[in-house]
């Protein structure tokens, strides 16, 4: 089965890397693998809007402003588009890290998004989620993979730059240190990653 662009997360996302003792933005390679070079909210991904700087961003879901402590705290962050991110602002949406997102929202085949319960309402006012441009994009991006193999490959696949985590600097610490050899360079490095995701 062929995965869907829009398909939301099944189960609340479970962190596979654990860096600590850096400055947030030093930790921008790491939530890239982390949450699969996609906006965390709106599933957009690098391969669709490219990664120069500004269009993809660190957010902290507990906003600095209410917990300064939790600043460079890794579990206290999150990949975003720089949209979904402006717009979270300091509000309270649906942690994904305890809720299960396709409890909350559905990209219907139109390209409409449904909410399902309150978090899904309240995720889809704060962020625009509804907004009638990004509801094109899905829309068009569907049909587009949906009328050609090789644009759904190209469109689905991972992105051409994936980071090699062994050759970064190690962090001071890491609860999670063998994420590393699960991350989408390893995995593919030992043939282990599928063609799209």
């Amino acid at each position: 089965m062929k995965p869907e662009p829009f398909a939301y997360p099944t189960l609340p996302h479970s962190r596979r890397h654990g860096p600590s003792g850096w400055p947030y933005g030093r930790y921008r390679p790491w939530l890239r693998d982390e949450f699969s070079f996609r906006c965390v909210f709106c599933l957009r991904r690098e391969r669709w809007l490219g990664t120069r700087r500004g269009t993809f961003e660190i957010d902290h879901y507990i906003p600095q402003s209410q917990r300064p402590d939790l600043r460079d705290a890794y579990d206290n962050l999150l990949y975003t588009c720089a949209s979904c991110n402006r717009l979270k602002q300091d509000f309270e949406v649906a942690d994904p890290g305890r809720i299960a997102l396709a409890d909350c929202v559905e990209v219907q085949a139109d390209g409409k998004i449904r909410w399902l319960n309150k978090d899904g309402h309240r995720l889809v006012r704060v962020l625009g989620l509804d907004d009638p441009t990004l509801e094109l994009f899905r829309a068009d991006l569907m049909a587009a993979i949906k009328e050609s193999e090789a644009e759904y490959l190209r469109r689905m696949r991972y992105p051409d730059d994936l980071p090699d985590l062994t050759v970064l600097p190690i962090p001071p610490s890491n609860s999670k240190s063998n994420g590393v050899s699960q991350s989408f360079f390893a995995r593919s490095e030992r043939g282990e990653l599928a063609e799209v995701y």
